[in-house]
Order: structure tokens, then C-alpha cells, then sequence
């Protein structure tokens, strides 16, 4: 029970954060919109470790392999956030598509202890990146988008990205079809987090606005408390 209430005040205190800096950030960057940005990512990272000490499972590689992830998107959150020049913005990327790759390995190894197997690269998965890219292209010309000198980047990104939600939904429905309901958390995590970089290129590639940054800040930290909150149900 103390267990669940602290996670709600973790949760309670993300949104009271999250919305904080929203309503800085509409003022303009600075350092302290950087510490209040740094400050809601921490809680994503706290609740991570909160759920892996409650659950007993800090030895499990899934654990350990969501919190490192945890940590590079914080690195990503801070480069990201201050100076939008291209090597911060690479660097920012590189940060979260570490990331990823951390999320991809979690999620097909539970898989794999759940099934006894699992695909490493399957004909859902070209399907699922296929569908990201196509709604990349149509969002691209639809908004009018720049990418210019970061289209590779952002094309290698948009790579891992539908890959991790791909894997996520694998892992999801292994977990549910094994008796666990939760199952469905990491899977909306991942799926927000699609949402959010959708939300992210649109308003960095193109013309910035305020209500495109409230939806990408809001998805963001929504995907990761689900993802930190999935790590509890995952041993």
C-alpha cells in the first residue's frame, strides 16, 4: 500500500512539474526552464528505481537496462534543451536513440524469457517501421518541413523508434497472453513516445508553436513514467 501511494505522489508531482514548465517555457529558455526540465526527467529516473526497489527486481537486466535508458534520455532532455545548434542536437539525439537501443534490448530479452524465443527482427516489426515512415513522409510534406543536413540523422532516429515500439508491443503481448494485465503499460509508453517525437519534429522541423510543444513535452513524460512505472511488473 505505501508502495502505491508513494508511486502516485511521483506521478502527482510529474504533472505538477511538467505543467510548471510549460508555462515557463512559454516565457522563453533559460537556466531555470534547463533545471526544471532536468528536475521532471529526474522523476522519471526516481520512479524507475522506486518501482525496481518495490518490485525486488534491481538484479533483473530489465531493470537495469530501462534505468541506463533512463538516464541517456535525461542526457538527451539537457542537450536538447538549451542550444539548438546542430552538435547539441546531434548529441542530444545520440542521447536518445541510446536510449532506444537500451528499450530495444530490454524488451526483446524479456520476450525471449517469456516465450523462449523471440524474433530479433520480424516481418511485424518492417511493417511497423515501414508504417512510421510512411506517416513521416506524408507529416514531412503535409507541415511543410526542413529538415535539411539532419534528415539522415532523423531517418536513422525514426528507425529506432518504430523498432522500440515494435518490440514493446511484442513484449506486451507476451506479458499479457502470460497472465500479466500490465502488459499493456510498456506498450502505451512506447506508443506515446511515438506520439511525442511526431509532435517534436513537426514543431523543430517546421514552424514552431507553443501547443505543439504542450503536446510533446506531455506525451514525453507520460511514455517514460509508464515505461519507469512497467519496470514494478517486469522480473
Amino acid at each position: 500500500m505505501l508502495f502505491r501511494i508513494f508511486i502516485a505522489v511521483l506521478f502527482v508531482l510529474e504533472c505538477g512539474l511538467v505543467t510548471y514548465y510549460l508555462r515557463q517555457i512559454k516565457k522563453g529558455v533559460n537556466v531555470k526552464t534547463l533545471l526544471l526540465k532536468i528536475s521532471c526527467s529526474a522523476v522519471f529516473i526516481i520512479t524507475g528505481l522506486v518501482c525496481a526497489a518495490g518490485a525486488g527486481n534491481f538484479h533483473t537486466l530489465y531493470a537495469t537496462l530501462m534505468l541506463a535508458g533512463f538516464f541517456c534520455s535525461l542526457i538527451g532532455d539537457g542537450m536538447l534543451h538549451l542550444n539548438p545548434k546542430t552538435p547539441q542536437i546531434i548529441l542530444g539525439g545520440v542521447g536518445f536513440l541510446a536510449a532506444h537501443v537500451l528499450y530495444i534490448i530490454a524488451f526483446i530479452k524479456t520476450e525471449a524469457a517469456l516465450t523462449g524465443a523471440a524474433e530479433i527482427v520480424s516481418a511485424r516489426d518492417v511493417f511497423a517501421i515501414a508504417g512510421v515512415y510512411v506517416l513521416a513522409v506524408i507529416l514531412y510534406f503535409s507541415f511543410r518541413l526542413k529538415a535539411g543536413k539532419l534528415l539522415v540523422p532523423v531517418m536513422i532516429y525514426a528507425l529506432a523508434l518504430s523498432f522500440m515500439f515494435s518490440k514493446a508491443f511484442d513484449m506486451g503481448r507476451a506479458l499479457i497472453e502470460s497472465g500479466t494485465a500490465a502488459g499493456i503499460i510498456p506498450v502505451a509508453g512506447a506508443l506515446l513516445f511515438v506520439f511525442s517525437d511526431f509532435m517534436l519534429g513537426i514543431g523543430f522541423l517546421g514552424k514552431p508553436a507553443y501547443n505543439k510543444q504542450v503536446l510533446n513535452i506531455s506525451s514525453y513524460y507520460t511514455a517514460q513514467m509508464l515505461l519507469a512505472l512497467s519496470i514494478f511488473f517486469i522480473m
